[in-house]
């Protein structure tokens, strides 16, 4: 019997308001002699890509990755009905747990605090403040309040080397790079202005 929750009517809708947690719950319902119905694993699939994608695009997530991981792992391998699973299935759900997997290693490897102590690396995090574009950023460096010297092409790897980091979190905006703060990135900003800018008439 397949449980009523993978049974939803929109799985779009279903991954806002239900958790892992009670998607694990639901799946424990099959018994051995369950098979996986076409609606069952359309709910499941959906529920773990939206998941995957939502969990990987987070700084530092390590507890929703584990959470997921979790659920991946026993549907494909402890799960009463797994040996009813279609290897298709099988395949994608490993290839998400995958991508999580490489999402944990990365912050995992992530030491801020060797690269807090290069040059400009503590102004750049107290300039972005609660949020700027590289462009914004690369410009007020060089007002005379400020000034530091520094390449565009040294800043840009420099905010690459603090986004692998975890202190920066960049996104593409159309034609800008939008830089905020990560946790991280907060908790090691100097106190400093950030940022300011008037936007043109």
């Amino acid at each position: 019997m397949t449980p009523e929750l993978l049974h939803h009517p929109d799985p779009a809708q279903l991954s806002s308001v239900t958790s892992t947690a009670e998607i694990l719950a639901a799946v424990r319902q099959f018994g051995a002699d369950d098979g996986w119905s076409p609606r069952a694993l359309q709910t499941l699939d959906h529920l773990l890509v939206v998941w995957t994608a939502n969990t990987a695009a987070r700084p530092d997530d390590v507890e929703g990755i584990a959470e997921l991981q979790q659920l991946i792992d026993y549907v494909r391998h402890r799960s009463a009905n797994r040996q009813h699973l279609p290897l298709a299935s099988q395949s994608r759900w490993e290839a998400l747990h995958d991508v999580l997997e490489s999402r944990r290693h990365a912050i995992a490897g992530r030491q801020p605090e060797r690269i807090l102590d290069r040059a400009h690396v503590r102004a750049i995090l107290g300039l972005i403040g609660k949020g700027t574009t590289q462009r914004q950023l690369a410009a007020g460096l060089q007002r005379p309040d400020i000034d530091i010297n520094i390449s565009s092409g040294r800043l840009s790897q420099l905010l690459s080397l603090m986004g692998a980091h975890g202190l920066i979190d960049r996104r593409r905006e159309g034609r800008e790079n939008r830089l905020s703060l990560t946790p991280a990135g907060q908790q090691a900003a100097p106190a400093t202005k950030p940022l300011r800018f008037k936007l043109a008439a």
